[in-house]
């Protein structure tokens, strides 16, 4: 039976028992790695308690674009991106994980002229964007997606912001000659 491997560097020796328990499967120490070997059956299942992402070419680029953002807007644009439709967006969720009260996250946003609705909206439109054109998800998977509670909500919002409706935007992005 092929298996993944993972190597862990550990200085402590207990923790092999505590990370089979975690992991529930074997776990071997040599030195100070400890492998935990993981059936291949086993990663190739989809987890049904973790929502499916897409990842589009500008995940990519934003992944492997070295360096930490500078300032609270461009964090705050990220931690969005990372987590529209998989996890909580509110405002309340963002500033505690990035440690600071709702409060202290609302000041410092307008300090740098921005209020937290019109960047999320920014940023759902941007993520509309890289999913109309990256992806051949149904324009209503995609407002699900956004959080947007019906699909015309998401197309008026899209219509508002981009002066298109997303199919029409689509449409143009595939076949750009075409505008």
């Amino acid at each position: 039976m092929e298996a993944a491997k993972i190597g862990i560097d550990l200085e402590a020796r207990g923790a092999v028992r505590r990370l089979e328990r975690e992991f529930d499967c074997a776990v071997r120490a040599h030195d100070s790695v400890v492998s935990i070997e993981i059936p291949n059956s086993e990663l190739l299942t989809a987890n049904p308690t973790t929502a499916h992402r897409r990842t589009t070419r500008e995940d990519v680029f934003r992944a492997c674009s070295g360096g930490p953002p500078k300032g609270i807007v461009p964090i705050m644009e990220q931690l969005l991106l990372q987590r529209v439709g998989i996890e909580d967006t509110g405002l309340e969720s963002l500033a505690e994980a990035i440690n600071v009260s709702k409060r202290t996250l609302q000041r410092r946003l307008d300090r740098e002229g921005v209020d937290f609705r019109s960047l999320s909206l920014s940023v759902r439109m941007r993520r509309a964007q890289e999913l109309l054109a990256g992806t051949d998800l149904d324009v209503s998977d995609i407002a699900t997606h956004l959080e947007y509670s019906t699909p015309g909500h998401f197309a008026r919002a899209f219509r508002q912001s981009f002066d298109v409706a997303p199919s029409q935007y689509r449409n143009n992005v595939a076949n750009p000659d075409s505008c």
